[in-house]
């Protein structure tokens, strides 16, 4: 069994190609050839954006085993719910414990969620909010493997 991977974070910078590639490496050397790793992300952030996108490279280049997973804060329906779908997401869904919070707590309760299942959490740093970083404080007193990355992918 591969790694699962949970993605939180929010770079300062629009949307590049150049990011993309960075981030792309950055999985590569993360995952050290375990093609049947597990990503988790959002669908809040460019991050999140970046990160499906990378994923999604990889797995183009002979990694089909990767799973892509789209963990939900809020309810998705209709069109929303169906260009998810398209995005080429193996798995859309919000897990219970988050389900069955308040709405306003949700972002928070799915980030701890994707921490406590996650072998390894990649936050990018820049200008963390409080939810990330209670993820970040809850994944290290799991004893779970965090590496932080700068708006600029590197870290």
């Amino acid at each position: 069994m591969g790694k699962i991977l949970a993605f939180l974070g929010d770079p300062s910078e629009a949307f590049s190609k150049r990011r993309v590639f960075d981030l792309e490496e950055l999985i590569r050397t993360l995952i050290a050839g375990q093609e049947d790793s597990i990503f988790l992300v959002g669908n809040e952030t460019l991050f999140d954006k970046d990160v499906s996108t990378a994923v999604q490279n990889i797995r183009k280049t002979g990694c089909e085993k990767f799973r892509l997973c789209l963990v939900l804060a809020k309810h998705l329906e209709g069109d929303l719910l169906d260009e998810y779908k398209n995005l080429g997401f193996d798995f859309i869904f919000m897990p219970e414990e988050v389900a069955l919070e308040k709405e306003e707590k949700r972002i928070l309760a799915r980030n701890l969620w994707m921490a406590d299942k996650a072998d390894m959490l990649v936050a990018c740093d820049y200008m963390l909010h409080e939810n990330i970083r209670k993820a970040i404080n809850y994944a290290e007193a799991q004893k779970k493997l965090i590496v932080t990355v700068n708006e600029r992918y590197c870290f």
